[in-house]
């Protein structure tokens, strides 16, 4: 049996709405922190993801994701993949170390060092 095209693109339309609602219902048990830490956490839990789909899961705009997501992104906890336009958890990311960084930096400059961004390596 056949489909027509427009039962086709109602099929696919249900189901990506049913996927959306699935995301939203995640995203509202994830935790009741910041919002960075929800998306984070929807990240964790979902692996990596369009910023249109969290948006959608986080009821937020594409550019609030981005927003968000961005001082994750410069700390290394998470990465955009550009070539896929998908942003997933950087499984490689040690807060603690990060803590124990920012710590040195900040002990530098109290004594009156200059501390400036370094390139990340690996």
């Amino acid at each position: 049996m056949q489909t027509s095209a427009f039962a086709s693109i109602a099929k696919a339309l249900t189901r990506r709405q049913c996927h959306r609602e699935g995301l939203r219902q995640r995203f509202d048990e994830a935790s009741d922190g910041t919002r960075t830490a929800m998306l984070l956490d929807m990240l964790d839990r979902n692996g990596a993801m369009p910023s249109r789909d969290l948006a959608d899961a986080a009821g937020l705009s594409v550019k609030a994701v981005r927003n968000l997501l961005d001082g994750p992104r410069q700390r290394d906890q998470v990465r955009f993949l550009a070539d896929l336009a998908v942003w997933e958890i950087n499984r490689n990311y040690d807060e603690d170390l990060h803590a124990q960084l920012l710590a040195a930096a900040a002990l530098l400059r109290r004594h009156g060092w200059t501390v400036e961004k370094g390139e990340r390596h690996g």
